[in-house]
């Protein structure tokens, strides 16, 4: 990281994780300047990215969000996740750049709709998708998921860094019942492997967030705390 880069942080809004209370970020600034070669270190300092955006939480009295990484190499599939592989083997998998896609959006727009209960106008979902989906300075990549009838069933869009995959967003059929937002992750698990890189980035992790508890699923893990990584076992 160069000294051209700066941090700045944000104005308080509600926090997504925790009831009443308000959440900050750091935001590295210029963002146009963040490319494959800063982000790598920037990953191993607790950042992450959305849209064109790397930053971390920085909130008043409250480091309740933590980031965590999965060891690839010691992480072992349980038989609760070989079987959610075996549900889900039909599907197959194709890497794409960031580009627009109408059935993509659609897919979106389902899963927002449906698993987060949002609601805004077409217009508006359509400008936040792009600008939160398919903008990058950095290395990024869709995978794209479709059974048999060639049905487009998930999305993950990943970020590369020289040492890992950072698992940025992944939307998929919500009527499906055959645990997809983990077979994906199981999906990026075996991608780290073929690219021999050594960690899975999961983003941020909160003790007593329901909707983020999956992530201590994945063992071995390490949480970043204090400045360094150390392993970490659900409590």
């Amino acid at each position: 990281m160069t000294q051209s880069f700066t941090l700045h942080l944000s104005s308080p809004v509600k926090c997504s994780y925790l009831e009443d209370r308000q959440s900050s970020s750091q935001i590295i600034v210029p963002v146009n300047e963040i490319n494959a070669l800063y982000y790598a270190p920037l990953l191993r300092q607790g950042f992450r990215r959305s849209g064109l955006f790397v930053y971390r939480p920085q909130c008043v009295n409250c480091s309740a969000c933590q980031s965590v990484r999965i060891d690839v190499n010691q992480f072992k599939v349980s038989k609760r996740f070989k079987r959610i592989i075996n549900k889900n083997r039909h599907l197959h998998c194709r890497r794409l750049p960031l580009r627009w896609e109408e059935e993509h959006f659609q897919l979106y727009k389902k899963y927002q709709l449906k698993r987060h209960n949002e609601t805004p106008q077409e217009l508006t979902m359509r400008e936040d998708y792009k600008e939160f989906i398919l903008q990058s300075y950095v290395e990024s990549a869709l995978l794209e998921y479709r059974d048999h009838n060639h049905q487009l069933k998930m999305v993950s869009v990943i970020d590369i860094s020289d040492d890992g995959i950072s698992a940025v967003y992944t939307f998929y059929d919500p009527d499906d019942k055959n645990s997809l937002g983990h077979y994906g992750i199981l999906c990026q698990l075996d991608l780290c492997k073929v690219s021999a890189k050594p960690w899975l980035y999961l983003g941020y992790w909160v003790k007593g967030c329901k909707k983020l508890s999956y992530k201590m699923d994945y063992q071995p893990l390490e949480i970043f705390r204090d400045g360094a990584w150390i392993p970490y076992n659900h409590d």
